[in-house]
């Protein structure tokens, strides 16, 4: 948490981001288990046998969830947007920070090292897969507390918000449509409206071009 002063606008712009981002992080969660309980079997070229598919995941889950903690100025830290968006909840927001807070550091240096960045060097790599792997239960444990919070938020979300797409409807026009100026005046509509869709998700094929 960076305890960021924003404003309902802003934390709103930054809600569809993380919607979008948690929801693939649940997507790979899913799979994952999905490959643990033998629901689903990834072909396996190297006979290396599922558990390495799991693992894997597990690398990108952690790298997806490091994003939502982020205290670097551009990036994403959800808890300050929490606080602004479900003002009931914030005791529990709270308490569920008191927990993260002390992991945060470790969470990213695997993220960095390890799961998305790859540092260069064999040592520190070894050095930050040792230390996540003693605080494993801990970290699992992070992840578990805020995977909780964020499900009862989600919850929330139907009362919060009862017309979230409406609500962000301006935030989302104003940020998208110049990103559109040089397509055609028959196409910007149409690649505005799915640029839209890439960021809540719609329809089965949300994203992507009919």
């Amino acid at each position: 948490m960076r305890h960021r002063n924003l404003s309902r606008e802003d934390a709103l712009e930054e809600y569809v981001i993380y919607r979008r981002r948690v929801r693939e992080l649940l997507d790979l969660a899913q799979i994952s288990r999905d490959i643990r309980d033998r629901n689903y079997e990834p072909r396996d070229f190297l006979g290396r046998g599922p558990e390495r598919f799991s693992h894997a995941l597990g690398n990108a889950i952690m790298g997806l969830f490091a994003s939502l903690l982020d205290p670097q100025n551009h990036a994403l830290n959800v808890f300050d947007v929490w606080l602004v968006l479900f003002p009931a909840r914030e005791d529990k927001i709270n308490q569920t920070w008191e927990v993260v807070r002390p992991h945060v550091q470790l969470i990213r240096n695997y993220r960095n090292d390890i799961a998305c960045h790859a540092n260069k060097s064999l040592r520190r790599q070894g050095e930050t897969y040792l230390n996540h792997h003693k605080h494993l239960d801990e970290v699992v444990g992070v992840m578990q507390n805020v995977s909780q919070l964020a499900a009862q938020l989600m919850r929330d979300e139907a009362t919060v918000f009862p017309s979230l797409r409406v609500e962000t409807e301006p935030i989302m026009n104003r940020a998208l449509a110049p990103l559109v100026r040089d397509f055609g005046p028959d196409q910007q509509p149409v690649v505005l409206k799915e640029l839209k869709n890439y960021f809540f998700q719609d329809g089965p094929k949300a994203g992507g071009r009919e």
